[in-house]
């Protein structure tokens, strides 16, 4: 019988990160259009200031930070395609099997640069960015040419070997949402099957003009466009749903959760985990906690160059901005004027824990897997808080280790105690398998319809041979980006 050593590394901060879901970069502060609500157009961003691509040196700490979190978000305040080096830098991130998306607004896909991208495999979302099908909206809106953007993405149609890889998006503005009714039968005659609605952002006074808050009339234009949408087979997504509804359909329940008008109230903050998940990397190699603050040059956590992206992420700088967050007495402003999360408790405020022990007993084709976590939060867990383990990387995939016994292919088990209050702990028991070769799973803890809890990651790896052993590696509680062996 083998049972596996646990190494427990470093402090009790349940706020501590674990890899990042991703990372999102901007290639370039160069782009090829003005947009009038583009935070690049004012020149509020943090690049905007010295338009250009990344330099060789961002680049290279950024590959560095996708071979371990595996997925890159290609979005930033310019357009990546102008970036003489956009290509190549996708293909060095396509070599090492990192999983990518990629968000342009059309004009630069010539036929060459379209079968270019379609060629790198492990490019799974291409976003289009278009505002309009009406040329005029379209120019009002982006001070561009229309028939550009759409040649480009007819190019890139015929060049794409599978349909799903290629999304649609427009923001949603009083000046075009009319028009995108009309847009659904025009993507299905290109060919294109997927088509977002974003809402519009407040990064200047145009896209606060733009705001579809207190305009009603606006409700039957995103029924339409839904309905249009699903008249001709083309898959409808709509970003940031609960706001967008609620501008239209009900303002003041949009203002209480949302938008926070008048004094700020220290009893409520951002609901938001993007500083915890998805960092953003400008060209220069700045790090924000998310695109919002990198669109307002606001709270730079790190500077990639004077330290690597690890140092920046664990750093103090970084874990002040999360502690902060958590409360209304210290949210960040740049978080008290987002209009993207809402406004309420915290959910790590709630939800909280740590890692206690752990251990992995072999038996034959399985092993027996115990992980004790304590309840660092404020809410007592119940069976119907739905506290598993979970498959954490990629989240929430079916897991060859799976077996029968577990509550589905992503989850394993929820704990063994009848409730669990704060600062008890929870035991989680279950099964893994052996399945043939090496498989290695990260898993971590989830209130299910809540969130992740971080600081929970923990490995294991089965081997499928006579005499398997597994092993057991928890993830340390600095948030450190070394991967377990």
């Amino acid at each position: 019988m083998f049972k596996a050593r646990v190494q427990l590394l470093g402090g009790t901060d349940r706020f501590s990160p674990d890899l990042p879901l991703a990372v999102q970069v901007e290639f370039t502060s160069r782009c090829n259009l003005r947009c009038r609500m583009c935070p690049l157009t004012t020149k509020t961003s943090s690049t905007s200031a010295a338009p250009g691509p990344m330099v060789d040196a961002v680049f290279a700490e950024v590959l560095a930070v996708a071979r371990r979190c595996r997925r890159v978000i290609v979005a930033g305040y310019g357009e990546a395609l102008t970036n003489p080096q956009c290509l190549p830098m996708l293909r060095a991130l396509d070599a090492e099997g990192i999983d990518m998306s990629i968000a342009t607004n059309g004009i630069a896909l010539s036929p060459k640069v379209a079968r270019a991208l379609t060629e790198i495999r492990h490019l799974s979302m291409i976003n289009v960015s278009i505002d309009s099908p009406d040329p005029d909206v379209y120019r009002a809106v982006r001070r561009g040419n229309l028939h550009r953007a759409l040649t480009g993405l007819r190019n890139l149609m015929a060049a794409i070997d599978r349909p799903e890889r290629v999304m649609v998006s427009s923001v949603a503005m009083r000046e075009n949402l009319a028009t995108l009714v009309d847009f659904p039968a025009l993507l299905a005659e290109i060919g294109v099957r997927r088509y977002a609605v974003q809402a519009v952002v407040d990064y200047n006074d145009y896209a606060v003009d733009q705001s579809l808050l207190d305009h009603p009339e606006m409700g039957p234009l995103f029924d339409a466009i839904r309905t249009a949408c699903a008249a001709h087979g083309v898959h409808f997504d709509l970003s940031v749903p609960d706001r967008s509804r609620a501008d239209v359909a009900d303002p003041h329940w949009a203002r209480e959760r949302y938008y926070g008008f008048g004094a700020w109230d220290d009893r409520v903050t951002r609901q938001c985990l993007v500083p915890w998940e998805i960092p953003f990397v400008d060209k220069d190699g700045r790090v924000f906690a998310c695109c919002n603050a990198a669109s307002a040059n606001e709270r730079p956590l790190g500077q990639i160059g004077v330290q690597t992206f690890e140092q920046i992420w664990t750093g103090t700088e970084f874990a002040r901005f999360r502690a902060d967050i958590v409360d209304g007495a210290t949210t960040p402003d740049i978080c008290r004027r987002c209009t993207i999360a809402p406004l309420g408790d915290h959910l790590f405020r709630s939800w909280g824990a740590t890692l206690v022990s752990a251990h992995l007993l072999e038996s034959g084709r399985h092993s027996d897997v115990t992980v004790v976590v304590r309840n660092t939060g404020t809410r007592t867990w119940r069976y119907d808080d739905n506290v598993r383990v979970g498959i954490a990387r990629p989240r929430d995939a079916p897991s060859p280790l799976a077996m029968p016994s577990w509550l589905a292919a992503n989850r394993a088990t929820t704990f063994v105690e009848a409730e669990v209050p704060p600062d008890a702990v929870a035991t989680f028991a279950f099964r893994v398998g052996h399945p043939p070769g090496v498989s290695t799973e990260e898993f971590a803890i989830v209130a299910d319809g809540a969130c992740w809890l971080p600081g929970t990651h923990f490995m294991v790896t089965a081997r499928g041979r006579p005499n398997v052993r597994g092993r057991l590696r928890r993830r340390p509680e600095t948030g450190s980006l070394r991967r377990c062996p």
